[in-house]
C-alpha cells in the first residue's frame, strides 16, 4: 500500500509516540526554514534576521508558558488555591473575632442598664440598701464596706425624703458618729444639723422616722447603705 510523506507508523499499531508541536510553534519552524534569496551577501543577514525572529518568538513563547509542562501548570494552580483559602481563612478569623468583641460590648452594657446592684434602689444618683436584719454598728459599717459602699450618708434633704419615704417604725444605722463632741459622716464631712435634730445620748446615730438619733453602737439594729451608682 502506498504511503504519504511522514514518520512510518508503528509497526505494532500504536501512534506514533513523537510528540507534535503546537501549531505556533511549526509555524516558527516554517518561518526559520523558508528558502532565503540567494543574493549574496543579503542572504547571510536575511537568514540572520530570520533566525534571531525565530528564536525570540520561542523565548515569547516560553515567557507565556507555551510549553509549560503539566505538572508544573497544577503546582502554580495548587499554590494560587492555597493562597485564596489562606486569605478567606484570614478574613473569617477577624470577622468572628469582630462579632464576639461586639457581642461582649453588648453583654457589658447590658450589665449596666440598671445603676445600682440587685437588691439595691437608685434615687438622685445614689444607690440604697436597706438591710432586713439587725447588727451592732461597727458589722454594719463592714457590711457596708465589704460592698465598695458605706452606711448612709444623707447630704441632702431629698435624700432624706427618700430615706423617710421607704421606713415606718424600724431603726437603721446610718453613717454618723460622734467622736467626742464632733459629730461627722463616715465620709468625713462634718453633721451640719440642719436636716434633723440630734436626740439621745451615745456615740452612732440611727434613723427613725421622722428624726436622726444616738444611741450605744453596740445594740442591734438594721442598716442602710449607700454608693455611687455604676458608670455608664
Amino acid at each position: 500500500m502506498l504511503r504519504g510523506p511522514g514518520p512510518d507508523p508503528d509497526p505494532r499499531g500504536r501512534p506514533d509516540p513523537t510528540p507534535k508541536r503546537p501549531k505556533l510553534y511549526r509555524g516558527l519552524e516554517a518561518e526559520a526554514l523558508r528558502p532565503i534569496p540567494e543574493t549574496g551577501a543579503r542572504r547571510g543577514r536575511y537568514g540572520a534576521r530570520v533566525l534571531s525572529e525565530a528564536l525570540q518568538g520561542w523565548k515569547d513563547l516560553e515567557a507565556e508558558g507555551g510549553h509549560e509542562p503539566l505538572s508544573h501548570r497544577w503546582l502554580r494552580r495548587l499554590k494560587h488555591l492555597i493562597a485564596t483559602i489562606s486569605i478567606l481563612i484570614t478574613f473569617g478569623f477577624v470577622a468572628l473575632t469582630l462579632m464576639v468583641v461586639s457581642r461582649t460590648s453588648v453583654l457589658d452594657a447590658s450589665l449596666h442598664l440598671e445603676p445600682c446592684p440587685e437588691g439595691w434602689m437608685y434615687s438622685r444618683k445614689i444607690c440604697f440598701f436597706f438591710s432586713d436584719v439587725a447588727k451592732p454598728w461597727g458589722a454594719c459599717d463592714a457590711d457596708c464596706s465589704s460592698h465598695d459602699a458605706s452606711l448612709a450618708v444623707i447630704p441632702n434633704e431629698e435624700t432624706l425624703n427618700f430615706i423617710l419615704s421607704r421606713i415606718d417604725t424600724q431603726t437603721y444605722w446610718i453613717g454618723l458618729r460622734k467622736r467626742g463632741d464632733v459629730l461627722s459622716w463616715v465620709n468625713g464631712e462634718s453633721y451640719t444639723g440642719t436636716l434633723l435634730g440630734v436626740e439621745a445620748s451615745g456615740e452612732c446615730a440611727f434613723i427613725q422616722s421622722p428624726t436622726i438619733s444616738l444611741s450605744r453602737c453596740g445594740l442591734p439594729r438594721n442598716w442602710i447603705c449607700t454608693k455611687e451608682p455604676y458608670k455608664s
